[in-house]
């Protein structure tokens, strides 16, 4: 028999973030984990309150939770680094492909 906790973590998902669940099913483009803003970004994602991890999932998903079970997502988590764009600019999502692209930034800051 379940509890009520454990239908609604099959069902809505885990309610704290995995970084290192989410960086395990991490795709990368024209970069790679071992790229310098790559590092930054699992830096910061790292000391980022589980509200903002939430909303870091809505951003590029449009879900707010990680399954519990990874294994039979049917698209990977991925970062794209756009090189030409200006380390001003901000980062863009793909809701659809579960995607960010980010420009080349030369900081966590």
């Amino acid at each position: 028999m379940l509890s009520w906790k454990d239908v609604e973590e099959r069902v809505c998902g885990a309610k704290n973030t995995n970084v290192e669940k989410l960086k395990e099913i991490t795709e990368y483009e024209y970069c790679s984990e071992d790229t310098p803003v790559c590092r930054y970004f699992w830096n910061v994602m790292r000391r980022m309150s589980e509200e903002n991890k939430s909303a870091y999932l809505k951003f590029v998903w449009g879900r707010q939770r990680l399954p519990t079970d990874l294994s039979n997502l049917s698209r990977k988590h991925k970062i794209k680094v756009i090189d030409s764009w200006a380390t001003t600019r901000l980062p863009e999502s793909h809701t659809c492909f579960f995607a960010i692209d980010i420009p080349n930034y030369t900081s966590e800051e």
